[in-house]
């Protein structure tokens, strides 16, 4: 049953930082294809992810590993992204795109996994335990 609940969690997670780069792209105007979901999603995904297994956030959750995983996984995605297509990710704009994309990502991770918890808490108390 744990192994169930960490699939929903990497998916969950998967799915809100993928509907960061979906809203960034709506709002800046750039359309909703392939290429820009490639372009911006893959990287802080794949940041995500890397640090989550560097921080085993799955197996062994904790709101330290979390908030590890949040910024070293989303900062190092959105870098690497920055670095990949020839920007300067050490001038102000750029910075400032870091900085906002860490409150936008976390603001969308815990909205998700407090509704995630939620409803688990909810579940748990409805099912009897079993021995």
């Amino acid at each position: 049953m744990l192994r169930g609940r960490h699939v929903v969690l990497v998916v969950g997670d998967v799915v809100a930082l993928v509907l960061f780069a979906l809203l960034g792209l709506i709002s800046h105007d750039k359309g909703i294809g392939a290429h820009g979901l490639f372009r911006d999603a893959l990287p802080v995904v794949a940041g995500w992810l890397v640090a989550a297994g560097s921080f085993d956030l799955y197996r062994r959750p904790s709101w330290r590993r979390f908030a590890l995983t949040w910024l070293v996984g989303i900062t190092g995605g959105v870098l690497v992204r920055g670095l990949v297509l020839h920007r300067n990710v050490l001038g102000t704009k750029y910075l400032t795109f870091v900085a906002v994309t860490l409150v936008v990502t976390l603001v969308l991770l815990l909205a998700w996994r407090a509704a995630y918890w939620l409803v688990r808490e909810r579940i748990d108390r409805r099912t009897p335990a079993r021995e």
